[in-house]
């Protein structure tokens, strides 16, 4: 009589991933309602502003739906770009060359709508981007309008300002008389007028020190 052969439990099935990328949300972004879809899992991993409102029990997270009126289509798109590639592109709003120097004031709105969104990776990538302009002696090319109008969209003291106030104050830059220079943000003018009085060393940005500029969490170990 032929030995019975043991038969192996199946047993449970295969845990299911934790992330279904078969779920999506639509975001309808500034005042023409730009459409935009992405995966939940995605966009839920790289910023705590669609974590926290996509995951409650709220009008949005039962529709999956964001509206951002506030912000940019183009801008957005860098968002989206970023959260798929983790590479920032900031060709698709500047109209330039994939490795162009981005412009001050697209720098500014990325890094405007990546606070919003709590997205620290994508403002950690704004900033060092906008030190390497500074390495490439672009900082001359920072227009009044545009650091006004970053100022606007901006919080107070945040690591943006406080990295422009060191790139314009550093330099020598020459202004369209006393009126244009007033109209700089106060931030800037304290600083100048700091190491124009006083002789105060100029805090040149550098990557060496981007670390200074960059969001971490308490604890988080800094930049190498």
């Amino acid at each position: 009589m032929a030995p019975k052969i043991k038969q192996e439990s199946p047993g449970p099935p295969p845990k299911r991933s934790k992330h279904n990328y078969a779920d999506t949300c639509k975001v309808i972004v500034g005042s023409r309602k730009d459409e935009f879809v992405m995966h939940t899992a995605f966009a839920t991993a790289k910023s705590s502003f669609f974590k926290s409102t996509i995951s409650q029990d709220w009008k949005e997270g039962k529709e999956k739906t964001v509206r951002l009126p506030q912000h940019e289509a183009g801008t957005f798109h860098v968002f989206v770009h970023w959260i798929y590639s983790g590479s920032l592109d900031f060709s698709i709003v500047d109209n330039t060359g994939a490795h162009d120097p981005p412009s001050y004031l697209n720098c500014g709105r990325v890094w405007a709508l990546a606070h919003y969104l709590g997205a620290p990776q994508l403002q950690n990538q704004v900033i060092d981007r906008i030190i390497h302009k500074v390495a490439r002696g672009d900082t001359r090319n920072v227009a009044l309008s545009s650091l006004k109008h970053i100022w606007q969209i901006t919080p107070p003291g945040s690591t943006i300002r406080q990295l422009l106030t060191n790139c314009v104050a550093s330099e020598n830059r020459a202004y369209n008389g006393v009126g244009e220079a007033e109209e700089l943000p106060e931030e800037i003018l304290l600083e100048a007028t700091r190491q124009h009085l006083y002789g105060a060393s100029k805090n040149v940005p550098t990557m060496e020190h981007r670390c200074n500029y960059h969001e971490h969490d308490e604890g988080e170990p800094r930049c190498e």
